[in-house]
């Protein structure tokens, strides 16, 4: 495994040599049994940038953790995201820098692959010819090993393609093993986190917990990726992709220490050849990412107040629930207390067009229409 020295954590944490030392950024001089001087761990200049920002934020030497309902389209998306960064476009309406891309795909054929690509990148408008150099997939599917086999082979992948992203097509296959067993799950962890070194971001992909699918969806609560607490712990960010009513697909971020707001963004998915790309049909956001500020003048009506909500949210969407909690703390009384006092000022706002309203689930989203 010393192909990864130069550019990953060393597991053992012995020395590095000068020339590995600069291709990694970071001097690496201290051994297990040896004192680690607290000035040699303050120089350490670990990048804690964004590859890609939101909705999809992908942190630069993080994991990030994205997961769903099986037949979602969460493959469909991180190929999409792959193609993007590879040939530098927009991705969900974020800025991507150029970097190369390795996928690591343990689910889908060689020939599937194929065609998703053509597929993403025609419906992207991206010329094949821009991702020969920069997006490289490796399709183990066939080969029937785990990631954990394919250490070895991976790391030599890595050195010479040299990805700042990687995306790994899906936990469970990828793995293989228990995602309940505690040590199965801290292993596959320390192995993530040995492969994203200092600066590169991994995305993976995983499926829902159908133990927990039903009683918390009927709450309006996204279910936890299946296996024990730990697969939702271990990463730094964490996704949830479910399907709408009206045949949309909700992006959620569930958990995240990146100091993003956790808001949701609703993508809608257009179709082509074998193949499928999402593109964003609208922004969810808490009002307390926009400013609480703005309703809070004691002069306005009420139906000025929800208008000022609303608008803070700079035409994106704002749940009901959001605005019944942030008026409760505004007055100092319960929740049912700000929602009997607001929903027939909405109901008026909506009836009127000035605000338009989708429900789904326990609440509903507001937007604010210009007039």
């Amino acid at each position: 495994m010393d192909a990864l020295r130069g550019i990953v954590y060393s597991r053992d944490r012995r020395p590095l040599t000068h020339d590995q030392e600069s291709r990694s950024g970071r001097a690496h001089k201290w051994r297990e049994d040896e004192p680690v001087p607290l000035y040699e761990i303050l120089s350490c200049d670990r990048d804690e940038s964004l590859l890609v920002g939101p909705p999809l934020a992908l942190p630069r030497g993080g994991i990030a953790l994205l997961y769903g309902d099986g037949g979602i389209g969460k493959s469909f998306l991180a190929m999409q995201l792959a193609i993007c960064v590879s040939a530098r476009r927009s991705f969900l309406g974020s800025r991507v820098d150029a970097a190369k891309v390795l996928v690591l795909d343990f689910e889908n054929s060689d020939s599937e692959i194929a065609r998703r690509v053509r597929g993403i990148a025609e419906l992207l408008d991206v010329p094949l010819e821009y991702l020969y150099k920069s997006l490289t997939i490796q399709p183990y599917s066939h080969s029937g090993k785990t990631l954990f086999d394919l250490e070895t082979s991976v790391a030599s992948v890595i050195e010479s393609h040299q990805p700042s992203l990687v995306i790994i097509d899906g936990w469970q296959a990828a793995f293989g093993g228990d995602p309940v067993s505690v040590e199965h799950v801290t292993n596959c962890t320390r192995l993530l986190k040995y492969l994203a070194g200092p600066d590169r971001a991994i995305l993976v992909l995983h499926h829902v917990s159908t133990a927990e699918l039903s009683k918390r969806r009927k709450k309006g609560i996204a279910p936890k990726p299946s296996g024990n607490r730990y697969v939702e712990s271990f990463a730094r960010v964490t996704y949830y992709m479910s399907r709408t009513n009206d045949q949309t697909v909700t992006l959620q971020v569930v958990k995240e220490n990146l100091g993003i707001p956790k808001q949701s963004i609703t993508l809608r998915p257009k179709t082509g050849t074998g193949a499928m790309a999402f593109e964003p049909a609208g922004l969810v956001v808490d009002i307390s990412d926009v400013g609480r500020a703005c309703g809070n003048d004691e002069q306005l009506t009420d139906e000025e107040r929800v208008l000022r909500y609303v608008q803070g949210a700079a035409g994106r969407e704002v749940r009901a629930s959001e605005l019944y909690k942030v008026e409760a703390e505004r007055i100092g009384r319960s929740r049912k207390t700000a929602q009997r006092r607001l929903q027939p000022v909405i109901a008026k706002l909506v009836a009127e067009g000035r605000l338009s309203s989708r429900p789904y689930r326990r609440t509903d989203y507001l937007r604010w229409t210009g007039k």
